[in-house]
Order: structure tokens, then C-alpha cells, then sequence
């Protein structure tokens, strides 16, 4: 299983650096939470657009959910284009099997065109990013859908194993984590989760951990700015309240210590290149 989820990957990032684009996966069924992808349009263009913008991740997730599978329910499990509000072109890929779907996987964004079959977002485009999005040429279209189907048909595969609810208290506390650390939560949280005492809690973390709850809560707050800073255009202020920490400037001494460089010149070394 290890050894698959590897090739996946291998074969996603592949796909991103052949055709200049960044793939994210919205899941519809809750089957598609370990898929190893942004569940968000994580690139460049998307998030320098929707930094001072709040409502655009609002529209953003309303055409996809709504007028995205209404199309794939309405005209087939088939991939297809889409142009959203902001002007931007994706390929949709349907994360189905036998009909049913479970998700979609997105691709792009690339440079817009006014196909007959594209979807295009019922309101108009009124922003857009300075600089060119790539181009997707036609000739290169058929290689893409037929590379990007393969990826869905990989992923759909994926909802036939049994989907494993957190049993043991490790994977409790990592679940916990992971679905609060942008909220200001603390030990007697995790304690109610796990139905003990907050020195029971503790104590249960050290064990299970080798470290302490606050620790702990750092460590993953820190890993989720990395991903950030090395693939959107948030600042870091954003990205501080987008991973729980309290201010800019807090989070910039807690980087600092951990990494031994600041949030933006790590990001300068490791951000991920956009076409």
C-alpha cells in the first residue's frame, strides 16, 4: 500500500511539472481524506487573488460544488473544462466509479478559452492576475485528459478499501489536530475528545508522543505554514491565523526558532515554481 500511494504521487507531481499546472481534490463522499493533494486550490494565481478577497473562496467552493456536479450528473462521469469567476480555465476530472462520484479531481489553472464546451461560471470575471497563465495547447489536450483520468481512476480506487475511523488514541489525537489547529484549542479539548481528565490527556500524549500537548499542537501549526508558504501567494500574517497562531510576529519567533531561518526566506528556498 506504502509503495502504491508513492507511485501516485510520483505520477501527480509528474503530471503538475509536464503540463504546468497544480492539481487539488474536492471530496464529496468524505472516502478521500488520505489522498495526498491540497483539498483547496492551493497555487500562485488562486490564492494572490483571494488574499484580500474573502468572498472568492466563498464563489470558488459554490461553482465547484454546485454547478461542477451538476454537469458531471447531468452529462456523464466525463472529464471536461471549466472557467471560473476569475477567469481562469481548470479540467474537472470525476473521481467516480460505477456512476457514483465521490469526488473531483481539478488541474490547472491555465490561460482562459472560450470553447462551446467549457463550464463557465454564471458570474462574470472581475478580477485577474497580473502576470499570464500558462497555456495549454491543443495538441497537448488529449495526453492531458487521458493522464488526468488515470490519476481520478487511481484515486476512485481508493474508496473500495474500508475506510478506517480512529480507533486508537494515537490516531484520536492525530485526527483531533488535524481538524483544529486553526482554532485556539488547548489540552481540556483534547481531554473531552478522548473522555479523560486533562492530566490523563497529558499523560496520554507524552506517552503516546514523547513530548507535550503544546509541543505537539507546534509542531503540526508549523507543518501546515511550510505547505502554505512553499505553495500559495498568502502572506504571512495569513498564513499565521490560517495555522492557529496568534499574530504575525509570534508566529515569525516560533519559525524562526524551529527552522533556523524566517517564514519568508524559507519560502524563498522552497517554494514550489509556477509555470
Amino acid at each position: 500500500m506504502e509503495e502504491r500511494i508513492s507511485e501516485l504521487e510520483n505520477a501527480m507531481r509528474v503530471f503538475e511539472r509536464q503540463f504546468s499546472c497544480r492539481l487539488c481534490c474536492h471530496d464529496y463522499s468524505g472516502k478521500l481524506q488520505n489522498v495526498p493533494l491540497p483539498h483547496y486550490h492551493l497555487n500562485i494565481y488562486c490564492t494572490r487573488l483571494k488574499e484580500h478577497r474573502e468572498k472568492l473562496t466563498e464563489l470558488c467552493m459554490e461553482f465547484d460544488r454546485d454547478q461542477v456536479q451538476r454537469r458531471l450528473m447531468q452529462q456523464g462521469m466525463r472529464p471536461f473544462f471549466k472557467c471560473c469567476h476569475c477567469g481562469m480555465r481548470e479540467a474537472v476530472f470525476p473521481i467516480a466509479e460505477e456512476e457514483k462520484l465521490y469526488g473531483v479531481l481539478f488541474a490547472g489553472p491555465f490561460h482562459m478559452r472560450r470553447d462551446a464546451d467549457t463550464l463557465f461560471s454564471p458570474r462574470l470575471p472581475r478580477y485577474s492576475v497580473s502576470e499570464p497563465l500558462p497555456e495549454l495547447k491543443r495538441g497537448e489536450e488529449e495526453a492531458f485528459l487521458a493522464y488526468g483520468m488515470l490519476i481520478a481512476s487511481n484515486l476512485a480506487l481508493g474508496t473500495r478499501k474500508v475506510q478506517r475511523i480512529p480507533c486508537s488514541r494515537k490516531e484520536m489525537i492525530e485526527a483531533f489536530l488535524e481538524l483544529n489547529l486553526a482554532r485556539p484549542i488547548g489540552l481540556p479539548e483534547l481531554a473531552e475528545t478522548l473522555s479523560l481528565t486533562p492530566a490523563r490527556a497529558s499523560e496520554t500524549v507524552g506517552k503516546l508522543f514523547g513530548k507535550n500537548f503544546c509541543t505537539l499542537l507546534r509542531e503540526k501549526r508549523l507543518e501546515q505554514a511550510k505547505l502554505l508558504l512553499r505553495n500559495s501567494a498568502f502572506t504571512t500574517d495569513s498564513i499565521a491565523r490560517r495555522c492557529g497562531f496568534r499574530d504575525g510576529a509570534y508566529f515569525h519567533r516560533v519559525f524562526r526558532k524551529a527552522l533556523g531561518m524566517p517564514p519568508a526566506r524559507y519560502r524563498l528556498q522552497n517554494r514550489v515554481g509556477e509555470a
